[in-house]
């Protein structure tokens, strides 16, 4: 669990949104259809830990990041409302 770790949505190197992860370790990364599209989220884009993992626990290597796809976890329907949330696939470290 990383906690208080910058964790970026990146498009081809350009960072979209970032957020810190909580307490727990989690995150949520809210984005519009006017900014970046569905079929892009899970085409091209990648979430990245940018924080070093040995900020997060000095047990860890300092070089590399962790980065992932993302996968549609669930859609909600709200009117004409569509809403799909989207999670890290698998996180890899990447040096």
């Amino acid at each position: 669990m990383l906690t208080d770790a910058r964790v970026q949505l990146s498009n081809g190197g350009n960072v979209i949104a970032s957020t810190e992860t909580n307490a727990q370790g989690a995150f949520n990364i809210t984005v519009t259809p006017a900014r970046v599209t569905l079929t892009n989220l899970l085409s091209s884009c990648r979430i990245i830990v940018a924080t070093p993992l040995s900020n997060c626990d000095e047990t860890l290597l300092a070089a590399g990041m962790l980065a992932s796809l993302l996968q549609v976890e669930e859609t909600t329907i709200r009117g004409t409302l569509v809403i799909v949330e989207l999670g890290p696939i698998r996180f890899q470290l990447v040096v």
